[in-house]
Parts: C-alpha cells; sequence; structure tokens
C-alpha cells in the first residue's frame, strides 16, 4: 500500500493513473461526511448534453461515473483519503 501525500497527485497524474479502469474511491464531501464511490473515467454514454458553466481545473474537481449510482459525481482532488485501482491503494493521509 503506497502513501502519497495529497499536494503530490494532481488531476493529471490521477487521470493518468485509474485511466479508463473501474476503481474505487473514498473523499470527504463537501458537507464534511465521507464518501465511498466505485466509478470510471471518461463515461460518455450517459450525457444529455449542455455544456458545464466551469471547468474541472479551475475548481480542482475531477468528475466521473458513478457505477453503483449510475450518474456523474464530482470530488476535490484535495478531499481524496484513498484510491484503490488495479489493485494498488493509495492512501493520501
Amino acid at each position: 500500500m503506497l502513501k502519497i501525500d495529497q499536494n503530490t497527485m494532481k488531476i493529471n497524474n490521477l487521470r493518468s493513473f485509474v485511466g479508463t479502469n473501474i476503481f474505487s474511491i473514498t473523499f470527504t464531501k463537501k458537507d464534511g461526511s465521507t464518501r465511498r464511490m466505485v466509478a470510471r473515467l471518461g463515461v460518455k454514454s450517459h450525457l444529455r448534453g449542455g455544456v458545464k458553466k466551469f471547468s474541472d481545473e479551475e475548481r480542482d474537481l475531477i468528475t466521473v461515473f458513478d457505477m453503483n449510482n449510475k450518474g456523474y459525481r464530482s470530488f476535490k482532488t484535495a478531499n481524496v483519503i484513498n484510491l484503490k485501482c488495479n489493485g494498488i491503494t493509495i492512501n493520501f493521509q
């Protein structure tokens, strides 16, 4: 199990690490509660059109597709507690 400082894992590094694989992520939500989610990047099949009013990069967000709830969710990279992908677990605390 790897332990990495939160500041070293930036958005592009996280995206390149998981690629289009399904991964598990635990993060702190805005309200302070903890959430665990099974997600995937790059899912386009559920898009309904329209354009976001902001850029994910500007707000340090990553938008993923929640595999269990079948919807798009976003989280801040700074709030990630741990990430598991391809049998590798990375802790950010």
